[in-house]
């Protein structure tokens, strides 16, 4: 018992609120749009024994190249389900989480126990990571930059072999998500960086972080496309994509402020005397910039800079280390506080169970985002065809119609030719244009969303005619199909019992 008399339980309440907070923001229970398609692809791949190299899915890009960089991630969502339903889904999601805020949590207090700073910079971090917190292969990214920091961290705090692990990383992170672009390239950032400084400094880093880069980009090429994946990452990356989370961060907005605030925080430190490696400084400038080019990266910036910036938070916040002045209140007033903080804990531990048993801990397909009903009255009155379809919607189609072909899913550049993506654009938008995805192409069904302006477009089709209506879509095929004739003569069968909300629905 001698031993553990002086320490004080308050660092570990501290961390399980951290852990717990990150839990609560990270248990997103509704399906991403493209976990359908993740799923499938990922059955095929693995029925198959390699990855399919061309489009079997849609009708608009049938035969057409097929870049799978997701293809590893997609095998393990596969597997997971098939195991454990949507359920082992969401359980490997949140455990995904808490190992990412676990070995950021490590690398901090391995250094640094000023309590305070590693609450407020953790509760800046969290709400940050926790829009992207859906089962997608973006997670991986997550992860693997994750263990990059870690790496590098450990490899300048005095660790030689740890950057060894670099390539090996590299390797399964070009497998599982493109997001590999970001490694390499804040690699390549500390690599030039240290190069430049073993020449004016005569340091042996730089030499042998060359080496480590140039197996590195060796090991992304252990992949099924070789280099071709490369020079497709590099193609598609200045390429403009219309979709909301691809669009910049405003700086003048109150959208993300937690980001701005950690931002803010790094640009302050920049005038504070404290330590400071280049390397590091220049890997968060990057990250920034590309941050907040696109929302969807804004993520890396955290995780990049959270090694960094706490580090500097605790130097603003010296002398107010909350575990030191607590430690100085009354024995009966801490233990008080410790009760009302485990008791605490206990009830968002109850809240999190309760907000997934809510749902069966099964992924929620919710069918005022997802054309649930569209999808039954299909399957009721057996309409299969080449189904024109939203983006979002294509690979919940693809996985509820297997018979049926889309003319468009997530996969998006990585399949599709620029002018089905830009036809569809602006079939979206209400543009004239937009007929040529109708007109160029085999369409037979047209599955579009209610409150999209493409429905004054098909208003102007006079050989197309609605044969079905929900709150959220519309169906129509043309005037000539048996279908529409069923549906003028009230044939059409009309599901009454309501789909499932667990997924896939």
């Amino acid at each position: 018992m001698s031993l553990f008399k002086n320490i004080s339980p308050l660092p570990l309440l501290i961390r399980g609120l951290v852990y717990l907070s990150a839990a609560l923001a990270f248990s997103y229970v509704t399906a991403d749009p493209d976990l359908w398609g993740h799923i499938k692809f990922g059955g095929a791949t693995w029925d198959l024994g390699g990855v399919p190299k061309t489009d079997p899915y849609s009708y608009t890009a049938f035969g057409q190249p097929w870049v799978n960089h997701e293809w590893l991630t997609e095998v393990i969502f596969f597997l997971i389900y098939i195991a454990l339903g949507s359920t082992g889904l969401l359980a490997f999601k949140f455990l995904l989480g808490l190992v990412i805020i676990h070995l950021m949590s490590q690398l901090y207090l391995a250094r640094e126990k000023n309590m305070t700073a590693y609450l407020v910079h953790f509760f800046l971090l969290i709400p940050v990571m926790a829009p992207g917190f859906m089962v997608r292969p973006h997670l991986l990214t997550f992860l693997f930059l994750t263990l990059l920091m870690v790496i590098l961290q450990k490899y300048y705090d005095g660790d030689d072999r740890a950057i060894l692990w670099a390539p090996p990383l590299m390797m399964v992170w070009t497998n599982c998500h493109g997001g590999v672009l970001a490694g390499m390239g804040l690699l390549g950032i500390v690599t030039g960086v240290e190069i430049i400084r073993a020449l004016a400094k005569k340091d042996t880093r730089g030499k042998r972080l060359a080496i480590i880069y140039a197996l590195s980009w060796l090991a992304v090429m252990a992949n099924p496309y070789g280099y071709e994946l490369w020079i497709f990452f590099i193609n598609s990356l200045g390429t403009s994509r219309p979709i909301g989370e691809w669009e910049p961060v405003g700086i003048f907005s109150f959208e993300k402020w937690p980001l701005k605030i950690m931002v803010g925080l790094f640009l302050l430190s920049l005038f504070l005397p404290t330590r400071k490696r280049v390397w590091e400084i220049a890997i968060i400038l990057a990250t920034i910039i590309y941050g907040f080019k696109h929302q969807r990266h804004s993520v890396l910036i955290a995780i990049v800079m959270t090694p960094y910036l706490p580090m500097q938070i605790g130097y603003l916040l010296k002398g107010w280390d909350i575990t030191a002045r607590f430690g100085r209140l009354h024995k009966d007033f801490r233990v008080t506080a410790q009760t009302i903080v485990i008791l605490f804990l206990v009830g968002q531990f109850y809240a999190l169970g309760d907000k997934h048993a809510a749902n069966d801990f099964k992924i929620l397909v919710e069918p005022t985002i997802y054309p649930t009903h569209a999808a039954q009255f299909m399957l009721a009155n057996n309409i299969d065809g080449n189904i024109l379809t939203p983006i979002d919607w294509g690979e919940y189609i693809i996985w509820k119609r297997p018979d049926s072909k889309v003319s468009a899913d997530g996969r998006f550049r990585t399949v599709y030719p620029e002018e089905v993506l830009t036809q569809g654009a602006h079939l979206r938008n209400g543009l004239p244009k937009g007929k040529e995805l109708i007109e160029n192409y085999p369409t037979e069904i047209i599955l579009i969303k209610k409150n999209e302006h493409a429905r004054k477009i098909i208003a102007t089709l006079p050989a197309w005619g609605k044969i079905y209506d929900d709150p959220i879509s519309q169906i129509y095929v043309r005037k000539t199909d048996p279908v529409y004739e069923r549906a003028q003569k009230n044939q059409l069968v009309r599901p009454t019992d309501p789909p499932t909300y667990h997924f896939p629905g």
